[in-house]
């Protein structure tokens, strides 16, 4: 856990790292430019040290990633921004220099490095349920009066529930030898349900902004998908279809035991988000759940080690834990650990 600047330096030699390999450098000289000027720059520093001063941050890339969306949020909404052609055209093969930098950090960048989070809703994490779903035997213990193979999904930390409508996007996963995963029918998916401390409703123009500003320059088949996921989940709000609920992470598990249906809970790089304790009780409580409802399941797409990524996408029942698959944070190749078909 840091707070302010505290180990800022370490971290944004990891993310722009991470950034320049995956083929957007003028992110990684726009986070070593960060560096270099919230050290010379003291008023600044203090305006920085002032928005970041009293919150906590868990993960190693949530400052660097929080600081790069904040300036392209910007720059997406007004084309005179100082960065515009650097980071809010979809090339990110620019630089950022200091006194570029420097002019860009204005009180409305500053605001939302207070007072956002880092939210991609990066569509292609679908693909854990979607694995996860052909893993459930259907009809096993079905609840009351309802027919035997119905199934809720549920998507934890969902931001704006993007992820509930994978499935209809389009987009497609490959193993690595360039096969197709073969996944199996949704037809049995009856209720989509999200939640999250503040969700984001897709039809809000100005969240759909910010939601563009976390995915980086150059991406141009993310931001694809999430520009057709934000219709689909607005055509899916206005039905009914989908019902997003504000609820804190700790309280999910209980909101999940008031669920009178059987449910695939699903969350994608949701838990380093969360302080060391709320994940702890949040973990011990969906783990309460599994035991008590063996009818139901619980799927992650979150940080290894994987054997063949950052990510693994793991399937807890009440009798325990099962490694799917492993993947980049934006799958589209998926190492699977078993033939399936």
């Amino acid at each position: 856990m840091a707070r302010g600047l505290e180990g800022f330096h370490d971290d944004v030699e990891v993310s722009a790292a991470y950034v320049a390999q995956r083929g957007v450098p003028v992110y990684a000289s726009a986070l070593r430019a960060a560096v270099s000027l919230f050290a010379s720059d003291e008023r600044l520093r203090a305006r920085v040290l002032d928005a970041w001063g009293a919150r906590e941050f868990h993960a190693s890339y949530e400052r660097p990633m929080l600081l790069l969306a904040a300036l392209r949020f910007e720059a997406l909404g007004d084309r005179g921004h100082p960065l515009s052609r650097e980071i809010a055209e979809e090339r990110g093969d620019g630089i950022v220099d200091r006194e570029a930098l420097a002019a860009a950090m204005t009180d409305a960048v500053l605001e939302t490095m207070r007072s956002r989070a880092v939210q991609t809703n990066e569509v292609s994490r679908s693909i854990a349920w979607r694995l996860a779903l052909g893993e459930l035997p259907r009809g096993e213990l079905a609840l009351v009066d309802l027919p035997r193979d119905e199934l809720a999904l549920v998507d934890l930390g969902c931001s704006a529930a993007l992820n509930l409508v994978g499935d209809e996007v389009d987009q497609a996963w490959t193993s690595p030898d360039g096969a197709p995963i073969p996944l199996v029918p949704t037809t049995h998916v009856t209720a989509r349900f999200g939640l999250d401390r503040r969700p984001i409703d897709a039809r809000d123009e100005r969240e759909a902004r910010w939601l563009r500003a976390c995915i980086w320059p150059g991406q141009t088949d993310r931001s694809a998908r999430l520009d057709e996921a934000l219709s689909l989940a607005a055509r899916a709000l206005d039905a009914g279809e989908i019902s997003l609920h504000a609820v804190d992470a700790e309280e999910m598990p209980s909101w999940l035991e008031r669920l009178d249906r059987r449910a695939l809970a699903m969350q994608t790089v949701f838990v380093e988000y969360l302080p060391p304790d709320v994940r702890a009780r949040y973990e011990a409580g969906m783990r309460r759940w599994l035991a008590a409802r063996p009818d139901c399941a619980w799927v992650e797409l979150e940080t290894g080690p994987g054997a063949h990524g950052p990510a693994v996408i793991r399937l807890h029942r009440a009798t325990g834990a099962t490694v799917l698959a492993s993947c980049e944070y934006h799958p589209r190749v998926v190492h699977l650990e078993r033939a399936r078909g």
